[in-house]
């Protein structure tokens, strides 16, 4: 458990009490990963969740935002398969979540619902209301997500859930979530919308109401919403910062919505692929994610007087799957330094920007689905491969391409597959929950589908993805680059092996993604001679990119451990008493001169502001 107190709001800051009763200020630099739930759910999947703890740790990272809901009876690891019935074999996996991340002193910001359907979320509520079996059966036009704020069954079933789930004790630390200061706070919901006439009127009534109702369950906690940050009605002067025209008939009015007393903290995103066009010049990008985190910052050190938090935000990487959907003239280093470099600013400057989350931190063999995933590089601790460590989970080797398109040829022809080698079992065996996209294991899929229609060589499979994928998978590793792993066409031909496979089976709560592996198939094969046998075992994470591909942290990564490394002494010693040292002996800590604010943000000129003893090229941009 954390050796700290309740992080609270005082003004447009937040303090935290140490044990000694002295408040400190608290900043924070963080992360979103939100399969934390579902995959702690299962004993199989937890060092997928390990891993991401513990690379937080590494990273001086001291906040985790992740879901703590997942609705439907399609869901995986769903913790509210029922109507207002939450799971007690889910819940035991939060409780496991929260001990271990409390253990390594980071603390964890919890969403309560989303507004769009992954995850289940409120079209979920709006199924159950209305009868409606599947997502595939909801027609949004008829039945839309905006029934949900209003109509009375579906917030009745909200908020039992809501309840009972903070009134849960947690059975391995004996510790109610709502007195446990490991959870920072609760989301509201995450980027809820409501358009149309009177829709902004009707989204701001509930997230009101149900603030106060939450607030009421969990006093000492932090609240808040995650909003996108658009501008609203309420503030026309502010309209211009919206990065596009359209962005305020969301109904998501930021100022006007995180007026109420009840919401502690503002929160707000940026994704300037997925706002800005992507053709938009560099320079314009970078002027538009600092004009929008200023706009927000200033409104909050004012208007509002509430801490900032930068929830979200990402920059897509040009190699991955998405890569062609991103814009073409600013990548993510730059970005990453550009959206740091300005919040470093605003903290420093004792401003309302209190924390910041990128999207997104996952396991090294998690598919990059989105392609907004940071690439990491290898854990700081290797054990022996198939240990039930984080690091190994990390570390651990990978069929190469080869042995994939050996595999689906064993596979093709009927004969014994190739077993998986020790440690590899553990690798993707059981069903991913697919986050935001589902394009690769679409394409998987379809792989699946088109080779048990045809048997094809490995050169005529390879030709034929290039053909669907015109274009290509920018920077993926190939075989030929000396890798180790495989490219498009080998994941699709060990796809076609054995895709079927994975997509009927779903892993068991509690049982051990190992015991899945290729002893399990032998023995089904047996019982069935005319069935081909094929190894379960599909390593999904190769579409996109392998951890062992990666010999360091990629730079944005590294510029948000540094980020980390401010926040960390600045919640030691403020920045008032940071500056006040500076001009006390004219030294940082460690011996080292200090570095005023002009060389630490690369601009010249600048005085004062000793950063932490950091070096000066940390968030430099030339």
């Amino acid at each position: 458990m954390l050796g700290k107190g309740f992080v609270q709001r005082k003004g447009s800051a937040l303090i935290v009490s140490g044990p000694d009763g002295t408040e400190r200020p608290f900043y924070f630099a963080g992360a979103n990963c939100h399969y934390l739930l579902t995959h702690a759910a299962d004993e199989g999947q937890r060092p997928l969740v390990l891993e991401v703890l513990d690379d937080a740790q590494r990273l001086n990272l001291n906040v985790l935002r992740c879901w703590a809901f997942c609705d439907g009876p399609d869901e995986w690891n769903a913790l509210q398969r029922e109507p207002g019935q939450l799971s007690e074999h889910v819940l035991e996996g939060l409780d496991w979540l929260i001990e271990e991340a409390g253990r390594r002193g980071l603390r964890l910001l919890l969403v309560l619902t989303n507004y769009f359907p992954d995850y289940g979320g409120m079209p979920a509520y709006v199924r159950w209301r209305f009868g409606i079996p599947d997502r595939t059966s909801h027609d949004p036009k008829t039945h839309p997500t905006a029934l949900f704020y209003t109509d009375p069954q579906c917030q009745a079933t909200f908020r039992r859930a809501t309840g009972a789930l903070l009134a849960r004790v947690n059975r391995r630390t004996g510790v109610a979530y709502a007195a446990d200061p490991t959870i920072l706070g609760w989301e509201l919901a995450n980027e809820p919308r409501c358009e149309g006439p009177g829709g902004a009127e009707m989204l701001q009534e509930w997230v009101h109401s149900t603030a106060e109702f939450v607030k009421r369950l969990a006093p000492r906690q932090l609240l808040t919403v995650g909003l996108e940050g658009f501008f609203g009605a309420s503030t026309p002067e502010l309209l211009q910062h919206n990065p596009y025209s359209s962005a305020a008939s969301h109904g998501a009015d930021f100022a006007a919505l995180f007026a109420h007393p009840a919401l502690d903290l503002a929160c707000m995103h940026l994704y300037p692929d997925q706002w800005c066009p992507l053709t938009t010049p560099g320079a314009e990008l970078k002027s538009f994610m600092r004009s929008w985190i200023r706009s927000h910052s200033a409104l909050c050190a004012g208007r509002l007087n509430k801490p900032l938090v930068l929830s979200e935000f990402g920059k897509r990487d040009p190699t991955s799957y998405h890569g062609r959907d991103c814009a073409h003239h600013l990548n993510r280093t730059e970005a990453y330094k550009e959206v740091l470099d300005c919040c470093m600013e605003l903290a420093m400057a004792g401003g309302p920007l209190a924390g910041v989350c990128a999207w997104m931190l996952a396991a090294r063999q998690y598919p990059d689905y989105d392609g907004y995933t940071l690439k990491l590089g290898p854990p700081s601790v290797a054990t022996a491969p198939g240990s039930n460590s984080a690091a190994s989970f990390g570390s651990a080797r990978r069929l190469s391409g080869e042995e994939l398109a050996a595999a689906a040829r064993g596979a093709k022809g009927g004969g014994v597959a190739a077993r998986v080698p020790a440690g590899d079992a553990e690798w993707g065996s059981g069903r991913l929950d697919l986050g935001r996209d589902t394009g690769p294991l679409r394409d998987i899929q379809e792989g699946a589908r088109e080779g048990a229609e045809a048997e094809e060589t490995e050169e005529q499979a390879q030709g034929r993805d290039q053909d669907q994928h015109r274009g290509g998978m920018h920077g993926l590793p190939s075989k030929r680059q000396g890798c180790g792993s495989c490219g498009d066409s080998d994941v699709r031909l060990f796809g076609a092996a054995a895709g079927a496979t994975a997509t009927q089976s779903k892993p068991r709560a509690g049982a051990s993604a190992r015991t899945n592996g290729s002893d399990s198939n032998s023995s089904s094969s047996s019982s069935n001679p005319a069935q081909k046998q094929v190894p379960q075992v599909l390593h999904y994470s190769q579409y996109s990119y392998s951890g062992h591909c990666h010999q360091a942290d990629e730079p944005a990564v590294e510029a948000l451990r540094q980020y980390g490394a401010v926040m960390k002494r600045l919640c030691l010693l403020g920045h008032m008493a940071v500056g006040g040292q500076q001009q006390a002996d004219g030294r940082g800590s460690e011996g080292r001169a200090p570095v005023d604010a002009g060389r630490a943000t690369g601009r010249s000129g600048g005085k004062g502001g000793w950063w932490c003893g950091l070096p000066g090229a940390c968030f430099g941009r030339g």
